[in-house]
């Protein structure tokens, strides 16, 4: 253990063979070790070691063939609805069917200060959040930061002037998977319809407005335009706002 830098002789020299790790490529390579005695290990400081990576560890000196460069993110479907025995507000319900490889993740939203950690997937519901108001959800990954998702703007108004409304009959969209070929009945829908597609980030990618009729089928052809995956559609009429999961393949 010679040091060509030091000028007084602590008493510290260490003379004939000494045992340890000597392969540079490990994690505990010992330097001053001259006979190896089996201890070398690998994987303490084993991880990703691109600083361009999402998971990138600073600490890692061996690359272990897990870097993640894409943000996989969740499949989220969001749905606002009323509670008959509470018209002062509304709800939103949240149906987690694909976690990505972010999770865990923290979820908030633009109302209030509350947050949910997902970890898993299945249902959960929000609110309540007063008539009218605009809802932003965002979720974002704990462990890679960068990798975060908004909902579309959730809204809702569920008072209903103190008259019985009448049995509504949602649009129906088929056949769902598709190839970008569907049709929509209209349902109770009538009029204007605007039709809006979202990415799962929540990144608003088209949309179109159509003049329903009611219970007609309306042709959509969305060939070649959006690439295989899962899409959210959402029609808004005077009548109702309805959300949808689209799957294109």
């Amino acid at each position: 253990n010679y040091d060509p830098d030091a000028t007084i002789d602590d008493g510290s020299c260490i003379y004939g063979e000494i045992e340890g790790c000597i392969d540079s490529t490990a994690c505990n390579y010992d330097e001053f070790a001259t006979i190896d005695n089996g201890t070398c290990e690998y994987e303490t400081c084993a991880g990703c070691t691109d600083s361009e990576a999402l998971n990138y560890a600073s600490s890692a000196s061996i690359d272990d063939g897990s870097c993640i460069y894409e943000c996989v993110y969740p499949t989220i479907i969001y749905t606002a609805f009323c509670e008959d025995d509470e018209p002062t507000g509304f709800y939103v319900e949240i149906d987690i069917s694909d976690l990505g490889n972010g999770a865990p993740y923290n979820m908030t939203n633009n109302q209030n200060s509350e947050e949910i950690q997902l970890s898993f997937n299945g249902m959960i519901e929000l609110g309540p959040f007063d008539n009218g108001d605009q809802v932003l959800i965002t979720v974002a990954s704990e462990i890679y930061p960068v990798c975060l998702i908004t909902s579309p703007l959730l809204t809702l108004n569920c008072i209903s002037d103190n008259v019985e409304e009448e049995a509504f009959t949602g649009a129906k969209i088929f056949p769902n998977p598709n190839s970008g070929e569907f049709m929509i009945n209209a349902g109770d829908h009538q009029g204007s319809v605007t039709m809006d597609i979202y990415e799962i980030t929540g990144k608003l990618i088209r949309s179109e407005q159509f003049v329903f009729f009611e219970g007609a089928n309306h042709h959509v052809s969305l060939q070649g335009d959006l690439a295989f995956g899962t899409y959210v559609l959402m029609l808004n009429s005077s009548a109702r706002n309805e959300q949808f999961r689209l799957v294109i393949k």
